[in-house]
């Protein structure tokens, strides 16, 4: 074999794809409050959770202090689905699940909740989604800082969102959904 093809061999063997990118998005996680509490209290949100499946970026862990009603939120930071596979995964026909965990120190009542969400990107179509495959009662993926009813999200393809998931602690107990919300909405950038 010439040395010009064993090279070629080489070269095609050590060749290793890149990781094709999926829907991506700068992201905040929020707590909105209806009523004051007595405190003021620490919410930790964290998306690194093992739980993720199929992400090139799941962003990072951030904790907020809450003062007052309204919404607070945190930079979660840069998230981005898979759209390929590599070392074994199955991520090319598989979906990106997101998961988000949330829990409260001194609140008046201690909450823990999370989101479990599936990132796509439709080829050919131009939009991104995100649907909640399980969330906390009252989670809701919204386009800005204002409180929305959406556990469907949707953007442009080619865009980075933003994207805020927010929870409501004082709507819930601790019990996940199933599924299905008592209302639908969809909410697009």
């Amino acid at each position: 074999m010439s040395p010009l093809r064993t090279s070629a061999i080489l070269c095609l063997l050590s060749y290793d794809p890149p990781i094709a990118a999926g829907p991506s998005a700068q992201v905040y996680a929020c707590v909105s409050l209806r009523t004051p509490e007595t405190h003021n209290f620490t919410v930790t949100f964290n998306p690194i959770n093992g739980a993720n499946k199929c992400m090139n970026a799941v962003g990072q862990p951030t904790t907020i202090d809450v003062y007052q009603i309204g919404v607070s939120c945190g930079e979660i930071g840069y998230v981005e689905g898979k759209a390929s596979s590599s070392g074994g995964d199955l991520c090319a026909t598989d979906e990106s699940d997101w998961n988000l965990d949330y829990h409260t120190t001194g609140a008046d009542s201690e909450k823990t909740g999370s989101i479990r969400a599936a990132w796509l990107k439709e080829w050919g179509a131009s939009t991104n989604a995100i649907n909640f495959r399980s969330w906390t009662p009252g989670a809701v993926a919204c386009s800005s800082e204002a409180l929305c009813t959406a556990t469907n999200f949707y953007w442009s393809t080619g865009t980075t969102g933003p994207v805020y998931f927010m929870f409501q602690p004082q709507n819930q107990d601790t019990k996940l959904s199933d599924g299905a919300p008592p209302r639908m909405a969809r909410t697009e950038l």
